[in-house]
């Protein structure tokens, strides 16, 4: 039966898991930013809809229903808003 000591240390990886996440997630958008500089620079647009729809169907087939609402999140703190 676990114990509140094994609760405990299993909030430790949770938090230590969030932390590489927010880190990946950090560095996702300098790419991110990167590439929306470049093709702005070459005449396209900031935001590439059929790159996004790759990106939505990866999420889901990895991590099922859910995957492309996490998808999206990601896609929004990466590229911001979709103004154009």
């Amino acid at each position: 039966m676990p114990t509140t000591t094994d609760v405990t240390a299993m909030r430790t990886q949770i938090d230590e898991l969030d932390d590489a996440l927010v880190e990946l997630v950090q560095r996702r958008r300098e790419v991110s930013a990167a590439i929306q500089t470049a093709r702005l620079a070459i005449g396209g647009g900031r935001v590439a809809p059929g790159r996004e729809a790759e990106i939505l169907d990866r999420y889901a087939h990895a991590l099922g229903e859910h995957g492309p609402d996490l998808a999206r999140a990601v896609l929004a703190v990466c590229r911001g808003p979709v103004t154009d």
